[in-house]
């Protein structure tokens, strides 16, 4: 994915949770299974995808990305927050209502 295809995909949808990741790594699929959690009740305001920042590395460098795994929500194509290591579920679930009641 290069950087472009990266923004028109955040730009595409009024959110974007984006979980930068790596498959070897372990936190990122412990936090996989938090993120699917939680997902279907943010199905209709937040849309949520992955990118692999071995496979992406333009994208990961672009937004200084450098430990794993990291979530960035972009409202309107914009990055409003940003989460560096494991978080629940209900942590994830508490800081995305924070972020859309704004």
């Amino acid at each position: 994915m290069t950087v472009e295809a990266f923004n028109k995909l955040v730009a595409s949808s009024s959110a974007v949770l984006i979980d930068f990741y790596t498959t070897w790594c372990g936190p990122c699929q412990v936090l996989e299974k938090n993120m699917k959690a939680i997902a279907p009740a943010w199905k209709d305001l937040v849309r949520f995808e992955k990118v692999d920042t071995e496979q992406n590395p333009a994208v990961a460098d672009a937004f200084q990305v450098h430990k794993l795994p990291t979530l960035i929500l972009f409202r309107d194509g914009q990055p409003v927050d940003r989460y560096e290591g494991l978080i629940s579920g209900q942590d994830l679930d508490m800081r995305l209502r924070m972020n859309m009641m704004k």
